[in-house]
């Protein structure tokens, strides 16, 4: 595996654990008291953390990471220290204005995530409730428009949640994102959080549990929360198990205790619950997306070259 020869890891900053929706997906009624992240819990990260080229800083979690006025000023300190680690932000889409995208494109972000659940205003409306269809689309465009204005490398990229009832309408959802040309996605398999959650009409495909293997979630993603506490999942909504805070833990110390619960399989009980189809091809999705690139890097450098012969010759 790619992936796992690179040493791949993604660390899951949870910049705001608050949120401007109430997606039923979310069991948010679950956590407890949310804020930001502040600047000295981010210190912290990049102090006691030493990244690597093929390692990616993604803001996700629980909450809406473009709540955080900081967040830019965090894009902007990874890239200062580690200008080859990939940078990734999930959002909603419902605040991408004209405050925070040229924000986050002045910040040299690499990835924007948008998840965006529905091909029509009800469906979308019912998932991702507190948002409107006609405006976040409205948003997509703009910030669309706006990497091309100024040409800048932030890829925009869709993710959508695909069930046994709409798994039919996959080509369909890609083909209503490739008109508005948008043509990155990432699927994500719906799952209950651990048996947290069970959303009507929306079924998991995997039965539960870790079925004797490890889980490639924990073994890739360290989640950290806006807290700065290490925990083994994002899916633990109750914050229940921790492995320690990165203000107070180094580093190793942190790693050493992922690594003892890796090799002799120490699993909370909320694992034999889980279904995310993660916690076993975590590492074949990096793979399939590393592929991607390399063959995209490839066509560039192709577009690239015949662009200079064109200049070269006068044409």
């Amino acid at each position: 595996m790619l992936a796992r020869l690179m040493g791949v890891r993604i660390f899951d900053l949870e910049a705001c654990g608050a949120c401007n929706l109430a997606c039923p997906f979310c069991p948010r009624e679950l956590l407890p008291p949310t804020g930001n992240m502040s600047q000295s819990t981010f210190t912290a990260f990049l102090n006691h953390v030493s990244l690597r080229a093929t390692d990616t800083v993604s803001f996700v979690g629980i909450g809406e990471p473009t709540m955080n006025r900081l967040l830019p000023d965090f894009l902007r300190q990874t890239k200062a220290r580690y200008p080859n680690v990939r940078t990734w932000v999930t959002s909603n889409g419902a605040l991408l204005n004209e405050r925070v995208v040229p924000a986050l494109l002045e910040a040299r972000l690499d990835t924007l995530d948008v998840s965006f659940n529905g091909l029509d205003a009800p469906t979308y409306e019912r998932l991702m409730k507190g948002a409107t269809f006609e405006k976040v689309l409205a948003n997509l465009e703009y910030t669309a428009r706006e990497i091309r204005r100024t040409r800048s490398a932030t890829q925009l990229q869709i993710n959508y949640i695909l069930t046994q009832e709409n798994a039919h309408q996959e080509a369909e959802i890609q083909a209503f994102w490739r008109a508005r040309g948008i043509t990155r996605f990432r699927v994500q398999h719906m799952h209950d959080r651990a048996g947290l959650t069970h959303v009507e009409g929306m079924t998991p495909r995997d039965t539960p549990g870790l079925h004797g293997r490890n889980c490639e979630l924990f073994e890739v993603i360290t989640f950290v929360t806006w807290q700065g506490d290490v925990m083994y999942c994002c899916h633990d909504i109750p914050r229940a198990h921790k492995l320690g805070n990165i203000a107070e833990h180094t580093w190793e110390d942190l790693e050493r205790k992922k690594n003892a619960v890796a090799r002799k399989g120490c699993w909370p009980g909320m694992c034999n619950a889980c279904t995310d189809p993660l916690r076993h091809d975590m590492r074949e999705k990096i793979d399939t997306m590393i592929r991607r690139e390399i063959r995209e890097q490839a066509v560039g450098s192709v577009y690239a070259a015949a662009g200079s012969l064109r200049e070269w010759a006068g044409l």
